[in-house]
């Protein structure tokens, strides 16, 4: 085959060979390995060119470790009673917050349910959570569930849930819920989230689309996009959009519940704190949570381990900012796939063949070429994944060089026995 490779001309060669590499990518890209290296090379992408992001719209009450010690004397050991978030609800309100997310589940009776129900109203998100398998549901749940989505399923464009556990309904009477939980990838890192979850023939918002719409939207779903309060985001067909991190995540203003707790109860000499709160929340959707690590979730992500509180809050200020990206699309990675071949293609012709240096560089040029155009997508809110690309550059130019040793080896043969002849001939002739 290689003797016939000789006498065809350079370029259907190239293709020849550009496909071989293609498929061996493509039976590549099928394994974990691959999986789990696009993971890390995508990941490590988007930190580089990661932009910072205003975290204007957004602030997060925590119940962290501070929160838990100060309180102690005052409300006793945790979980609160629900007074206390009645109390703080109240307060939030009064310094005029757009809306506030709970990312504390209240699917139990606890003390002060009736108080902290009359506090609620429409522009407070209480959370829901996802179950893996499915309950016998009464008709209770299904008409609270009824109530508190926003519709019916569309045809398609959500994520299918098995079940849902809801707020206690004493609580959503008035105000509404958000799913909590979090979906990650195979290698257990949150890149996607999902906007809309279908469940019992209902629609239910995520927490972060629900706080960000102070109100319940309806939503419509068409050509790649979900709409919802007058704006749309790019989705794919389970609803996910892809999440682009911040590089300035610490800056996501975080207050300690604590602080609130003693604003809200008025107090004599707290005035101060009280003002420096009202100016910080004052306008913003908060989102109530814990980044204890006795009491809080926390999630894996490509900037390491994060509170799910805080992430929730950022998802929402991503959303509220539209800086989200749109999945990944084939004609996106068959373009870059195609650029990196023609790529390969040029600097694999004859006349630089012989060029050590240059051959060895097309390995660095390939993968600089592949991250400036992942940049350049990035620039226009398109992500896209790196390693195939690199994988098929990578083999086709392999793939030449070994050809081209071949035909070298060969040509050295041919050489080596025209040599032997001709000393073969002058020996006779002597």
């Amino acid at each position: 085959m290689i003797s016939r490779l000789e006498r065809w001309p350079y370029l259907p060669r190239a293709l020849l060979i550009a496909l071989i590499a293609v498929v061996l990518a493509l039976a590549f890209s099928v394994s974990d390995v691959f999986r789990r290296v696009d993971f890390t090379l995508s990941d490590t992408h988007s930190r580089l060119f990661a932009r910072k992001v205003n975290f204007d719209d957004v602030a997060v009450i925590d119940v962290d470790e501070e929160s838990v010690s100060q309180l102690q004397s005052k409300l006793g050991p945790w979980p609160y009673d629900r007074e206390v978030y009645a109390l703080v609800v109240r307060w939030l309100k009064s310094v005029g917050v757009r809306s506030i997310g709970f990312d504390i589940l209240f699917s139990e009776a606890r003390k002060g349910d009736a108080i902290l129900a009359e506090a609620l109203d429409e522009s407070v998100v209480l959370p829901a959570a996802a179950l893996p398998f499915s309950f016998e549901r009464d008709s209770a749940y299904r008409l609270q569930l009824m109530q508190k989505s926003w519709g019916v399923t569309p045809p398609s464009g959500t994520y299918p849930l098995t079940d849902l556990t809801l707020p206690r309904a004493q609580l959503t009477a008035r105000a509404g819920i958000g799913v909590v939980s979090a979906l990650v990838d195979s290698d257990g890192i949150l890149r996607r989230v999902p906007l809309a979850f279908s469940v019992y023939g209902r629609v239910v918002p995520g927490m972060a689309l629900a706080l960000s719409q102070s109100a319940p939207a309806q939503i419509a779903v068409s050509d790649g996009r979900l709409a919802a309060g007058g704006k749309s985001w790019p989705v794919s067909p389970l609803a996910e959009v892809v999440l682009h991190y911040p590089a300035n995540l610490e800056s996501l203003r975080t207050v300690p519940f604590y602080q609130v707790v003693l604003a809200a109860s008025g107090a004599p000499g707290l005035e101060p704190l009280a003002d420096t709160l009202r100016a910080a929340l004052q306008g913003k959707h908060v989102l109530i949570g814990s980044s204890s690590a006795a009491l809080g979730d926390y999630l894996q992500t490509p900037l390491g381990r994060q509170p799910g509180v805080k992430v929730q809050a950022m998802i929402a200020q991503l959303l509220m900012g539209g800086h989200v990206l749109k999945p990944r699309s084939l004609l996106w990675e068959m373009t870059l796939v195609v650029c990196t071949l023609l790529l390969v293609t040029a600097m694999g012709r004859r006349r630089w063949q012989t060029n050590t240096a240059l051959q060895w560089s097309v390995f660095p040029l390939v993968f600089v070429f592949i991250g400036f155009f992942a940049a350049f997508a990035l620039e226009r809110g398109q992500a896209v994944g790196l390693l195939f690309a690199m994988t098929a550059g990578v083999l086709m130019h392999l793939i030449s060089l070994l050809v081209q040793q071949v035909q070298l080896f060969r040509r050295n043969q041919r050489l080596e026995m025209e040599k032997r002849a001709a000393l073969q001939a002058d020996a006779l002739k002597s």
